[in-house]
């Protein structure tokens, strides 16, 4: 199955030279560095809300989908980090930062 949209982190501004971890629409977490499937969980679609918690302290990503929190997060990644995106086709996507309550 093709991933047609994933959202994650990339450790530079340039794609092509970057680490990329992500969630993938067909349900893969796929790390871009390794060419690898690290695990495998329910996809995602239209109007579902995924919510990434970045720490940068422990250098974790771990994801929620709908509110319920998926069990698998990135761990060791770099220090410096950007969001990524992308689509295959016109999704409407917002990111925003997340105070705590």
């Amino acid at each position: 199955m093709e991933r047609d949209c994933f959202i994650g982190v990339c450790d530079g501004v340039n794609a092509e030279n970057s680490k990329i971890w992500a969630y993938c629409s067909n349900g893969r977490f796929y790390d871009y560095n390794k060419n690898n499937i690290c695990f495998t969980c329910e996809g995602f679609m239209i109007d579902d809300v995924i919510t990434l918690r970045l720490n940068m302290f422990n250098h974790t990503l771990g994801y929620s989908k709908n509110g319920s929190e998926i069990d698998f997060q990135w761990t060791q990644l770099s220090d410096k980090l950007f969001p990524v995106v992308s689509s295959k086709y016109a999704y409407n996507t917002r990111i925003c930062s997340h105070d705590k309550p």
